[in-house]
């Protein structure tokens, strides 16, 4: 990332030096300051610590029986009806 900053503030300085208008040349002033500014955290700033590796998983164990049908045993109805009204329902199978 060190890098990077420098080849942005290089080119940007080149820019400037090139830059013939008053607002564009404000523009990147104003952005080789921040980036100066960033430089600078980014050398103060201690090093990140190394992350601590999450724990591993322990396997669950398999030594449960699973049932293999299901606990509902639905039937194909021949034929049913209904009737409602506003608050009810009538179902005849």
């Amino acid at each position: 990332m060190a890098d990077d900053l420098s080849l942005d503030l290089e080119e940007l300085r080149h820019l400037q030096t090139i830059a013939k208008r008053p607002r564009v040349a404000s523009l990147i002033s104003s952005e080789i300051r921040n980036l100066e500014k960033q430089a600078n955290d980014a050398a103060s700033v201690a090093p990140i610590p190394t992350p601590v590796p999450a724990p591993v998983p322990v396997p669950v164990s398999t030594n449960v029986k699973v049932a293999t049908e299901p606990a509902l045993k639905y039937t194909t109805l021949g034929s049913f009806s209904w009737d409602q009204d506003t608050d009810k329902v009538k179902v005849r199978v």
